[in-house]
């Protein structure tokens, strides 16, 4: 599904080096743990998954596209089959809780009654039907990142890339939105967590991929 082949990234402006000749495959179905402490390189790894970054060196597929090759049409097109949750969550601050996870498919033109319809079941399912008309100040973390959650899985992505989805959560909320990831993967969506939490990787089950200042150190 995903590889990473030789694959290097270099911040010239920022004398940094956060990648350093990576070599993984992730396949269809898998839940994944990109382990590791800040600066490691597991953001990097993430974006270049959706090209928010492009490699210095080497090459990353997504389902066989050399991501590195594509035009600005096959770059949107890979996108709407990634869904991306982010540690800061990222909602629009003046959109309720059902725009802001309405934003992929208004931007893939959708009717308002067919994303309501799909984001209906999305809400009920994350416990947040009767948060749609809140604004995000009006949300807690744990509901804030439930709506990241319903906004990257709204276009029914078969790739989700999580970047510290529980690091600004309490225990209980995070062990509540692991377990949301685990029943998405049980339902046959692939996941890559980055995170610098090992418990979390212990609690839950998964390949566990360590990186140390951009290089894979150990894998399994």
């Amino acid at each position: 599904m995903l590889t990473y082949y030789k694959t290097s990234k270099i911040y010239p402006h920022r004398k940094v080096i956060a990648l350093r000749n990576i070599n993984l495959t992730i396949e269809q179905g898998e839940m994944v743990y990109i382990l590791g402490p800040t600066g490691s390189g597991k953001t990097t790894l993430l974006e270049l998954a959706y090209r928010a970054q492009m490699p210095t060196f080497g090459q990353v597929t997504f389902m066989g596209k050399n991501l590195k090759h594509l035009l600005p049409a096959g770059v949107a097109a890979i996108r709407r089959q990634i869904g991306v949750i982010f540690q800061d969550y990222r909602l629009v601050p003046y959109r309720t809780s059902l725009e802001n996870a309405s934003l992929p498919l208004e931007v893939q033109g959708y009717s308002d009654k067919s994303i309501r319809t799909r984001l209906e079941g999305i809400f009920n399912w994350l416990a947040l039907q009767n948060k749609r008309d809140l604004f995000p100040a009006e949300l807690s973390g744990g509901e804030q990142q439930r709506v990241a959650i319903a906004r990257a899985i709204a276009s029914e992505p078969v790739l989700l890339l999580a970047d510290e989805p529980t690091a600004n959560l309490d225990k209980e909320t995070a062990n509540g939105i692991m377990n949301v990831l685990n029943t998405l993967n049980q339902r046959g969506m692939s996941i890559i967590l980055a995170t610098h939490n090992e418990e979390l990787t212990r609690k839950n089950p998964g390949r566990i991929i360590k990186l140390c200042e951009g290089r894979v150190i150990s894998e399994g």
